[in-house]
């Protein structure tokens, strides 16, 4: 895979959600994981009171957290969504 595709989130994935991400893509344990761990992050958010921000969709977004995702979480991201037909192969 390109390495400029890797770093940024490509247009196809930048409002896909981190739960449909992780529950909707054939993505491995690692990263089914690691999705949830964000997703949890934002509920706890949410109950504090911090969350839900003016943009909440766009912060539980693959866009919004491409670039903390380590490049094994992001390439197999990329995979299971051409996989899945969500990006041209």
């Amino acid at each position: 895979m390109d390495v400029n595709e890797i770093a940024n989130c490509p247009a196809g994935l930048k409002y896909v959600s981190l739960d449909t991400a992780a529950e909707c893509s054939p993505v491995s344990e690692e990263t089914y994981a690691e999705l949830w761990r964000l997703v949890r992050t934002l509920d706890e958010k949410r109950v504090e009171r911090e969350w839900p921000e003016p943009d909440a969709d766009e912060a539980a977004s693959l866009g919004k957290w491409w670039p903390s995702l380590s490049e094994d979480v992001r390439q197999d991201i990329l995979k299971a969504a051409k996989e899945e037909g969500w990006m041209d192969a």
